[in-house]
């Protein structure tokens, strides 16, 4: 979920909470948005410059163990708490602190448990600045000929691989089976009309139903349409919809398309594993047109992810795989170069792509050359009206009297069909294949069928009194047998309730197999809804934190820590002097808490973690380790009861660590 929608979904008092912290105010006074800073760099790099020390590790350690993946409180303080010279106390304090001043939000399910995330759009952007892939020159070399490709066969950008299975769904749309399966026919077509394969995406480990049915690349193109609005799911099947949406799909300019796609799998499929993500938002910010070492990214951490999803940029024509050749310098090293398209990914807002000169090539024999540059709308308009041949660096479509009856029964006239190819060819056509449309053409709507209904009656009798009552005789079209009539569909509505009146109800044709089919598809629909939410998406989507409501409720130092309001206060103020009783029940507070004690006295005190306490022969100790600044789990320890000289629980209060955030307007 990105930061506007998180912030639509907190209550105002919230909102405004965010807003009073420093890093926010005088922004927000000067008229900045709310959710647009919250998105943007100059606010990460503003909030950087003012964070407390224990917010900086935390932050980073959830980008390095969880991306944008949602995840629990214990989980990640647990972790962190080994990984870093920080209790798991502190790393609670912090995460709430990062919800306080809007890095991080949280949702609430149902039977309680918390779940915190940070909001995708802005994740790249702390990627970017706490765990940086790239250092210096990342380029290894310019010269093509010091690089052998893993694969020599062209892959089009994934924008216009999917025009195929999407157009498809417009002309076939998906339908569904009495026995709750999919048309197989159909679905074997859309599996055989991606260009990528289950193989290529395997690394996304995508979850969807009727997974015996359809491969995952089917799957993902499913996913992808609905998710942009452009292909529905209802009870008939699954279609590709006309309409202002498609339109505006259609008008992207080059790289903004592949942009949107490159957000939506990278920031929803790849959630799946987190290092995977990390490897996507690494690579979105990879330099455009040079050869760059794969093992540079991230000094060679998550290796096997960043190679998992440059294979898949391979497939989706975003990125070219290579290897240095044996006779220059770092031979054997494998590297990657993003796409020229795919490194135009950022248009200005709004900007479209019209058709421009040459945009298509049209030959006497009827073949269309379409280079690389034609837009998403030219090629949806050719796969109306013309054959696809292949599919590469110049694609091929082939014009002839099977796609012009296709064309023909879509809508077009030969006129519309002539103009959209001159228009395309900036030149008249060549005589040969214009006077081949006419041809074909010409031969199309000389016959048609028309839709009607059939009416029949259980008897002659009953056939003629339903003709001596003039306003059914004069609805009825055609008598084609003694008991039956053709009756168009336009009439139905006002037929029925006529037969009604006149004492002879039409019933429903089947009622026991539509009563099945009604039973089938609220069970479908029961079952749908009881699992994960398919309304975004066909690919089950275990980590969308938007399926579950926001939390609405700040963290209080009670809720961190119970049970604080009943210990004394001296336990929190200051080092003292306990009875050893005494001293084992504030050092187990403190390990319910996951909070750092304080040992010692004066300039002799030190910090530690404390993990358990136990009996050895009439005396406890515990154990724990020192707190030490560096990273790591620290020096491990065991301390007895009768060497703690004086005891404080040093226990960080929220209330206590954010004036700022508290003030009023």
């Amino acid at each position: 979920m990105n930061v506007r929608r998180s912030l639509e979904r907190l209550p105002e008092s919230f909102v405004k909470l965010i807003g009073r912290h420093p890093a926010v105010r005088d922004n927000l006074a000067a008229g900045e948005p709310l959710a647009s800073m919250l998105a943007g760099e100059a606010w990460a790099k503003r909030w950087l410059s003012g964070c407390e020390r224990r917010e900086l590790l935390v932050l980073k350690g959830i980008v390095r163990n969880h991306a944008a993946r949602p995840f629990e409180l214990e989980t990640l303080a647990g972790r962190l708490s080994r990984e870093l010279p920080l209790a798991g106390a502190e790393i609670k304090l912090a995460v709430a602190r990062l919800r306080r001043s809007g890095v991080a939000f949280a949702v609430r399910k149902a039977w309680g448990d918390k779940l915190i995330y940070v909001p995708e759009d802005i994740f790249p952007i702390w990627q970017t600045l706490l765990l940086p892939a790239w250092e210096g020159n990342v380029a290894e070399t310019s010269s093509e000929a010091d690089v052998r490709l893993m694969t020599e066969a062209y892959r089009p950008p994934l924008s216009v691989q999917l025009l195929a299975p999407w157009h498809l769904l417009l002309r076939h749309p998906l339908g569904r089976t009495g026995k709750d399966g999919l048309h197989q026919p159909t679905a074997a077509k859309l599996n055989d009309s991606v260009r990528f394969g289950a193989d290529d995406v395997i690394s996304l480990s995508l979850a969807y139903p009727h997974a015996e049915q359809l491969g995952a690349q089917a799957a993902l193109a499913i996913d992808l349409g609905m998710r942009l609005g452009l292909v529905e799911k209802d009870g008939e099947g699954i279609r590709t919809l006309e309409g202002d949406r498609l339109n505006e799909w259609l008008s992207l300019a080059p790289g903004a398309a592949d942009a949107k796609l490159y957000d939506l799998v990278s920031f929803r499929h790849a959630m799946a594993d987190h290092e995977l993500q990390l490897a996507a938002s690494a690579v979105r910010s990879a330099p455009a047109d040079v050869w760059v070492r794969q093992d540079r990214m991230f000094e060679g951490k998550f290796a096997d992810k960043t190679e998992e999803w440059l294979k898949l940029m391979e497939a989706f024509g975003w990125a070219e795989r290579g290897v240095i050749v044996e006779s220059a310098p770092s031979a054997g090293a494998k590297v990657f170069r993003l796409t020229a398209g795919f490194g135009k990914r950022d248009p200005e807002p709004g900007a479209r792509h019209e058709v421009t000169e040459e945009s298509i090539f049209v030959q006497p024999d009827g073949e269309v050359f379409v280079p690389p540059e034609a837009p998403l709308r030219f090629r949806w308009t050719l796969k109306d009206i013309a054959e696809i041949v292949s599919e590469d660096a110049l694609s091929l479509f082939r014009l002839d009297k099977r796609s012009c009856e296709r064309a023909y029964n879509s809508g077009y006239s030969l006129a519309e069909v002539l103009s959209i190819l001159e228009r395309g060819n900036q030149c008249a056509l060549p005589v040969s294949v214009a006077e081949a449309l006419g041809d074909w053409f010409a031969a199309f709507g000389k016959t048609r069928f028309e839709e009607a209904v059939l009416l029949r009656t259980d008897s002659k009798d009953v056939a003629e009194a339903l003709l001596r009552d003039g306003r059914i005789a004069g609805r009825l079209k055609e008598r084609i047998g003694e008991r039956e009539f053709i009756v168009e569909r336009s009439e139905l509505p006002s037929l029925r309730s006529l037969l009604k009146r006149l004492g002879y109800p039409a019933e429903e044709t089947d009622r026991r197999a539509s009563k099945r089919t009604n039973v089938s598809e609220a069970a479908q629909s029961s079952g749908e809804e009881a699992g994960a939410k398919e309304a975004d998406g066909w690919t089950l989507m275990p980590h969308e934190v938007s399926v579950y409501a926001a939390d609405v409720e700040w963290p209080e130092d009670e809720e961190l820590f119970p049970g604080l309001s009943d210990i004394p206060a001296a336990w929190i103020a200051k080092p003292r002097v306990y009875h050893a009783s005494t001293l084992r029940q504030l050092m187990e507070k403190a390990i319910s808490w996951e909070a750092p004690v304080v040992i010692g006295r004066g300039e002799r005190s030190r910090a530690f973690l404390p993990t358990g306490t136990r009996d050895e022969g009439g005396h406890w100790t515990v154990s724990g380790r020192w707190r030490s600044e560096e990273a790591g789990s620290g020096e491990q320890a065991i301390v007895r009861a009768g060497d703690i000289a004086e005891l404080m629980i040093d226990l960080p209060l929220l209330s206590d660590a954010e004036p700022l955030a508290m003030e009023s307007d």
